[in-house]
């Protein structure tokens, strides 16, 4: 799922906001296309005219994806990519393609991915994702959760990822298959297509 960032095409800006209980961070971070996804040679490519939310408190996060240049009409789901050890990271605190699909490296950076959430496109091939992940809770939907611990580090590196399900199934069981599952109703046709990166606040390089 998750593919190689180079440093100089992600931004990530982070605020104090709130104040008592809620109190956290938001970063904000922009979105890329991912190209010749599914592949050894996957790469970010342009930048999308779309951005990320990403708000840190005391019970997990929670996160606003809103984006286009999707297909229109069509059921896509988002998946956090969550890195709880950044510093254990290939190239510490930027983790990358082999800190997910390296058993070794993931081990290390206690990498998990899961859902965050689903939806269909407008007709313009507009969509706006909301979902929230709570420390030590995994969704427990069929699908759902690929590997790792889910999310047990607040200041966790995290990436965000939207995925196509191909086309609209209109029979009820299909269609929430392809707005809740990994490979909902969609093989050969499911692949990631965008990403947006968001740093560990407090990460320090070695």
């Amino acid at each position: 799922m998750l593919r190689k960032f180079s440093r100089a095409l992600i931004f990530c800006a982070s605020v104090s906001i709130g104040a008592g209980a809620q109190a956290g961070t938001t970063s904000i971070g922009e979105v890329y296309e991912i190209i010749d996804p599914g592949s050894s040679a996957s790469s970010v490519g342009d930048r999308v005219d779309a951005t990320t939310m990403l708000f840190r408190n005391d019970d997990g996060m929670g996160m606003t994806f809103n984006t286009r240049d999707l297909r229109r009409n069509a059921p896509f789901t988002t998946w956090w990519v969550v890195f709880n050890e950044p510093q254990n990271c290939q190239d510490p605190c930027a983790c990358n393609f082999p800190d997910v699909f390296d058993p070794a490296q993931a081990d290390a950076a206690q990498t998990s991915v899961f859902w965050a959430s689903g939806r269909v496109t407008d007709k313009f091939g507009q969509g706006v994702f909301h979902a929230q992940a709570r420390f030590n809770e995994l969704p427990d939907g069929e699908d759902q959760v690929l590997f790792g611990p889910g999310l047990v580090n607040p200041d966790a590196e995290v990436h965000l990822v939207t995925r196509t399900h191909g086309r609209l199934k209109h029979r009820r069981g299909k269609r929430e298959a392809q707005l809740t599952e990994f490979n909902g109703a969609c093989a050969p046709d499911c692949f990631d297509t965008q990403v947006s990166v968001h740093r560990s606040p407090s990460c320090q390089i070695p």
